[in-house]
This record gives structure tokens, C-alpha cells and sequence, in this order.
């Protein structure tokens, strides 16, 4: 990375472009997966993004991007309730609990969060939170068409060995693999162009308008991911800190940012966003505020006209579905070695039983396809890997306590 003073416009505008592809890509896969328009995306995360700077008085430089925890219940709700827009409450509830949540951390701190999820949960969290997402993507799969296989392995080989030759800009080998599927699939004859010649140049990007639906499954499926998202949104924030040396109150600083990321949520889900969460990879270009903020602001006002270009969006949705999943295995699957990375750098004990039973028990309720049933509501995968894992978390540390407090009397 660049030192200090050796910073110029030139070097931020090409750090800038790397993370402008990573975010158009993520938006992507992500608006395709849950099978939305990927303008609609464009368009309220790059609003999501402005109105993040301007009500934080930019003070966190960072591009904000659809949270990818919200992608398996999304799908989860999208089957059960077959439309987009009857899911939208959810993200309604999602910003009222970072709301609640700028209160109690006012009052408490943001120490007890790190009581409920260790770093080893968490770790163990997001290795399932790839395994999951890949496999939504599996079940997507058309495997009787050898064309569309075909498709399939061979964009997800190219972006996997070009990865080999580009793993420090991993942008390059995922826009690779896309145009390199999209061409085979021209080749053989499964997109057709004529779409695209069709379409005009500016077409005003779909609005999903919320309806109406207060469920009760919709509840339980959103408020796990709610908590472990704050718990990501608090660890960005300290970190952005830290790296400005911000020496301002940390606790006062985090609640007013809460408050704004709660404000942004709850009033975007009225027309279909998806929650954000930040872009991880910018964290490394915050010391660099005041010009980094201007760059986002820029690059976020230029998103929302593209927003705009019909012809774009249609070459996007022509991608193939095959090809959409080739990507995203390779993006889901780095998930799982950083996970693993999280769970070693908390440098967990392996010898304790206790901890071979939270990683064993919290592997099975997640990709096992083992699901909880009560009347209407369904629990399962990423969500269902969330509450056994806390809930083992929260037993493990009730026993040790008991087993300390009274340890004279029953244990040996």
C-alpha cells in the first residue's frame, strides 16, 4: 500500500476503479441470485452511499454494498412468498433493530456483543455463510443442458485459474470469467443480442414499492442476521478509527452512525433496497478521508446516472444464469478460507470438547439441509447456523461459569 505522502489523485482514481468493479460485480451476482433488477440496485445503493456521507458529515469514507447475509432469506422468503415486494417489512425491521440497537449501546456499551459472538463464532459464521450461498447458487443449476453446463465450468475455471495470475486484484480474474462466459454463450447461441438494439438508452430503473406484510417468520428470519451485521458494521467502525486515529468519543461517534445507517435502511426498503453493509477491501484506502470521500461521492453520483442506461442493464440481465453462478461460486468460496482464517487468528483451542462440539454442531444445522418447522415458519441454513451457534455459545459459557462457581461440590 501507498504511504502517506506519496499519495496522488492518480493513484486514488486507480485504487477507486478496482473497488468500483469489486462493488458493480457483487451488486450483480447478488441482484441476479435473488432474481431483481440489477438497475434497482444500482440506483438506491449508490443513493445509499450519498446519503451516508453527506448525514455522517464524511466522516467514514467507504463504499457501502448489498449486505450478502440477506441473500439466503431473501431467497428463503422469496419461495415461500413468490414476490420481492412482500419481503420488504423484513428490511424495514432490520433498520428498526439498528435503531434500538444505537440506544443500547448508548447505555451498555458494544462489549457484550463480542460475549454473544466470539470471533471464533463468527469465523464459523461466515465459512457457512459460503457454503450456504453456494449452495443457493448450486440449486440453480439447469444440469440437463450440456450448453449451459458448459457455460457453467468454463467461466468458473477461467475466473478460478485466472485468480492463480491476479489473486491481489481479484476484480480482474471475476470480469474475465464474465466476459469470457458471456462470449461462449454468444458462440452457442444461448443469449441472443437483439434485446439490447431494442431497448433505449435511458430507462428509469425498477422501484419494488413495499407491501404490506408484518410476518411473524419474516421476524425471526431477519433478527439473526440483524445482530451479526451489527457486530461487522461496529468491527468496520472501530477499525476506520483507528487507522484516522480518531481520537473523538468512540462510543457517541458509533451510536450516531447506527442511527444513520438505520435511517438510510428503513427508508430505502420502502422502495426495494437491500440492506448495506461496507465494503471491506475499502478499509484499506480510509486514511485517505478527504480525498477518498470526494471519490465516493463522485463515483456514487456517476453509478446513479449508469442507474439509468437501459441498454447496460439489459446486457447485464442477458447474462446467463450459468455463467452468474461460475462467478459466484468462486466469489462465495473465498468466503470459507477467511472464515477459517478468523476462527485461527482467535486462536480457538482445538484440544476443548466444548469447541469441537460448536464447530461440528453448527456445520450440521447449517449445511446439512436440516430445517425447523413450526406451523408456517421455516428455520434453516444460514439462519438456523446463527441461533445453534449463539445459542451453544451462551450454554458453553454457562457451564464453565458453573463449573468455577460450584466447582468444589459437583465437579471433580
Amino acid at each position: 500500500m501507498f504511504k502517506k505522502n506519496e499519495i496522488s489523485y492518480k493513484n486514488i482514481f486507480l485504487l477507486s476503479i478496482k473497488n468500483l468493479f469489486s462493488i458493480s460485480i457483487i451488486s450483480i451476482i447478488t441482484a441476479l441470485i435473488v432474481g431483481i433488477n440489477p438497475a434497482t440496485i444500482f440506483f438506491l445503493n449508490s443513493i445509499n452511499n450519498v446519503m451516508y456521507l453527506v448525514l455522517n458529515n464524511f466522516r467514514y469514507p467507504s463504499y457501502m454494498i448489498p449486505n450478502l447475509m440477506f441473500i439466503s432469506p431473501i431467497v428463503m422468503l422469496i419461495s415461500k412468498y413468490k414476490k420481492y415486494e412482500f419481503i420488504l417489512s423484513g428490511f424495514i425491521f432490520y433498520g428498526i433493530l439498528f435503531f434500538l440497537m444505537s440506544f443500547i449501546i448508548t447505555k451498555y456499551g458494544f462489549y457484550w456483543l463480542n460475549f454473544i459472538f466470539p470471533p471464533n463464532l463468527l469465523g464459523l459464521i461466515i465459512t457457512i455463510m459460503g457454503l450456504d450461498l453456494i449452495n443457493i447458487s448450486i440449486q440453480k443449476l439447469n444440469v440437463s443442458n450440456w450448453k449451459l453446463m458448459s457455460i457453467f465450468l468454463f467461466t468458473f475455471l477461467v475466473t478460478t485459474l485466472s485468480s492463480i495470475f491476479w489473486h491481489n486484484f481479484l476484480f480482474v480474474p471475476i470480469f474475465i470469467g464474465l466476459i469470457s462466459g458471456y462470449t461462449l454463450s454468444i458462440l452457442l447461441n444461448v443469449i441472443s443480442l437483439k434485446k439490447i438494439y431494442e431497448t433505449p438508452w435511458f430507462v428509469l430503473p425498477k422501484i419494488y414499492f413495499l407491501k404490506t406484510n408484518f410476518s411473524l417468520d419474516i421476524f425471526l428470519i431477519i433478527l439473526p442476521i440483524a445482530l451479526v451485521s451489527v457486530i461487522e458494521y461496529i468491527s468496520f467502525l472501530i477499525i476506520t478509527k483507528e487507522i484516522n486515529k480518531d481520537d473523538s468519543n468512540e462510543k457517541n461517534l458509533l451510536c450516531k452512525s447506527i442511527l444513520v445507517n438505520s435511517f438510510i435502511n428503513i427508508i430505502l426498503s420502502f422502495v426495494g433496497s437491500i440492506p448495506s453493509i461496507f465494503y471491506n477491501e475499502s478499509i484499506k484506502l480510509t486514511y485517505l478521508k478527504n480525498k477518498f470521500n470526494l471519490v465516493i461521492f463522485l463515483t456514487s453520483i456517476l453509478f446513479i446516472f449508469i442507474s439509468f442506461l437501459g441498454k447496460i442493464f439489459v446486457l447485464i440481465q442477458l447474462i446467463p444464469m450459468q455463467s452468474i453462478i461460475g462467478i459466484s461460486l468462486f466469489v462465495y468460496g473465498i468466503m470459507i478460507p477467511s472464515g477459517i482464517k478468523i476462527m485461527m487468528d482467535s486462536n480457538i483451542n482445538l484440544n476443548n470438547f466444548q469447541n469441537i462440539i460448536l464447530i461440528f454442531v453448527t456445520f450440521i444445522s447449517g449445511v446439512s439441509g436440516f430445517k425447523l418447522v413450526y406451523k408456517n415458519i421455516e428455520i434453516k441454513g444460514l439462519v438456523l447456523t446463527i441461533i445453534v451457534g449463539v445459542i451453544l455459545n451462551l450454554l458453553f459459557k454457562f457451564i464453565n461459569y458453573f463449573k468455577i462457581k460450584f466447582k468444589n461440590i459437583f465437579f471433580y
